[in-house]
């Protein structure tokens, strides 16, 4: 089995059931999953079916392993990130969190403050005009906030 496909199926498995929890949703907030979701699968689902077709393209599992434990630390310093990023949504909730994320891991990659800054301010104004301003969804707004405001 090549990566891509086994990648895209785990993929798949996580929108299916996000869509399957989503259905319990009041209507504005099942809104936006019930309309980006099934467009997803039927893309994911064509593009697992490509790379089945396609029997020389691709990295097959066991390579892929291989060269995992070649180069562990770039694998568990993305994991690190994601775990982090995490930890901080339920702390900080994600209004605080996104932002900050952005400019932490936009600045230990290597990109200047001033890029750091405003592309996470432009994904920030993003993020706020969706949810916030246009769809009126109330985000989870971290342990901190519902201890120093609850």
């Amino acid at each position: 089995m090549k990566v891509s496909t086994a990648f895209d199926g785990l993929i798949l498995l996580v929108l299916i059931s996000l869509l399957i929890i989503s259905k319990d949703y009041p209507f504005q907030l099942k809104l936006l999953p019930w309309i980006f979701i099934p467009l997803a699968i039927i893309l994911l689902s064509i593009q697992m079916v490509t790379d089945l077709r396609n029997k020389t393209a691709g990295t097959h599992l066991i390579e892929w392993v291989k060269a995992a434990k070649d180069s562990e630390g770039k694998y568990l310093k993305t994991v690190l990130w994601i775990l982090g990023l995490f930890v901080f949504l339920f702390i900080a909730g994600f209004m605080v969190a996104a932002p900050v994320f952005t400019v932490l891991f936009l600045r230990a990659n290597g990109e200047s403050w001033r890029y750091s800054v405003c592309l996470s301010a432009i994904g920030w104004g993003i993020f706020f005009a969706t949810f916030i301003y246009a769809l009126n969804v109330r985000l989870y707004e971290g342990k901190i906030y519902l201890y120093l405001f609850s």
